[in-house]
């Protein structure tokens, strides 16, 4: 994974290392509390992988999110090089999980580009704990 982008923020080349589980914080990719922060609920990730080699890739991919808005409806959209790949979404309180289909990344996987973008619309001001907040695409 080489960058990532959070909402409005300019893109970073960040070189991380995933835990033993696998895990990723956000703030290892240098977004802070403050800029976590979006006035009108949208909510927009942006990961540029690059090029990919699958066998690093975790069984489960996912991004866990906790964030402080309890809205019963978050509209969630993502998309992998402009494919689908929403698998599934597990919501609890303050936490959402967004399970990735892993074969549907690999089915359109380029060789040079690979972008993964992340819409929320939470419908109120929202904002992410990056402290708590994780990204879980690589084995660890």
């Amino acid at each position: 994974m080489r960058s990532v982008q959070l909402h409005n923020f300019q893109n970073k080349d960040i070189f991380i290392s995933p835990d033993q589980y696998g895990r990723v914080g956000l703030e290892e990719f240098g977004i802070s509390s403050k800029g976590a922060f979006s006035h009108d609920g949208m909510l927009r990730l942006v990961f540029d992988f690059g090029q990919l080699n699958f066998s690093v890739f975790s069984d489960e991919v996912y991004i866990e999110l906790f964030h402080d808005n309890t809205e019963d409806e978050v509209h969630w959209h993502c998309e992998f090089n402009d494919d689908t790949v929403l698998d599934d979404i597990e919501e609890e309180g303050y936490s959402t999980k967004l399970i990735f289909n892993r074969d549907q990344f690999i089915k359109t996987a380029h060789h040079h580009n690979n972008i993964l973008t992340v819409f929320g619309d939470f419908g109120a001001p929202v904002s992410v704990d990056v402290k708590k907040s994780a990204v879980h695409f690589l084995a660890g």
